[in-house]
């Protein structure tokens, strides 16, 4: 245990160190884009509640997709790879909606999950949101949270947004249902395993928190850069480019 504690501390003390333009990404005004949803999003919380992205806190439990076995499942908020309150002018968000009244709205390059077909939720992919055309399934969750339904896409229609905010939760699950939709936490990269994978750190430190009974916002202060960008997110950005292929990133 040790071990890991001194891992955690490692990863603490390092986004600490790079903190000095650091913001609460909560009230973060930052027009800087990234693969988000907007603030005005639902999700559902465990206790039945719809409850907006600009309203959701750390430690929420909200509900999202096992991927492991293709069921709802209800996660926690660990971390929010990006929070801000407005967009840039002119922001190019996508809508998706489909024919059984399905709505969900997020950045072209943001991964939802989707069949070409079978609308089966095990045949779906996370794709990027700007690859989605009518025809295509979605899968969506509605009543008590327990059943997965294939909604067929009707309308794909580009939007602006602006002062509607940038949010990306990231739950222990890696995935979210937002507005009804299941969705996948992460944007900017073709690969969810890979994603998720990446999340290691945030997930090991979250879970060393709350052994120790640490405040999950202890450190949101200098976790955060100005622009209400996670600084692990961040770096992984900043890497991205030299480790991936270029088919890999959007």
């Amino acid at each position: 245990m040790s071990g890991y504690i001194l891992l955690a501390l490692v990863i603490v003390t390092a986004l600490a160190l790079s903190g000095a333009d650091a913001a609460d990404p909560f009230t973060s005004t930052s027009t800087e884009s990234s693969g988000c949803f907007p603030g005005h999003a639902t999700v559902r919380t465990q206790d039945g509640q719809r409850v907006a992205l600009s309203d959701l806190s750390l430690g929420d439990i909200i509900l999202a997709l096992d991927v492991s076995t293709g069921l709802p499942v209800y996660s926690e908020v660990i971390a929010f790879l990006h929070a801000s309150k407005y967009v840039p002018q002119n922001s190019p968000f996508i809508r998706i909606a489909t024919e059984d009244g399905v709505t969900i709205t997020l950045t072209p390059d943001h991964l939802i999950y989707v069949a070409d077909s079978e609308p089966e939720i095990f045949s779906a992919q996370a794709r990027y949101a700007a690859s989605i055309k009518p025809g295509d399934y979605i899968f969506s969750v509605y009543s008590s949270g327990e059943n997965i339904s294939a909604s067929k896409v009707l309308e794909v229609v580009d939007e602006i947004c602006s002062g509607c905010g940038f949010y990306a939760p990231l739950t222990m699950a890696g995935t979210i249902v937002v507005d009804h939709a299941i969705a996948s936490c992460y944007a900017s990269i073709s690969s969810q395993a890979l994603a998720d994978a990446t999340m290691t750190p945030i997930r090991l430190a979250h879970s060393i928190m709350t052994a120790l009974h640490v405040p999950l916002n202890a450190f949101s202060s200098v976790m955060y850069s100005s622009a209400g960008v996670h600084r692990y997110a961040e770096f992984l950005e900043s890497i991205g480019g030299y480790l991936l292929p270029k088919d890999m990133l959007y």
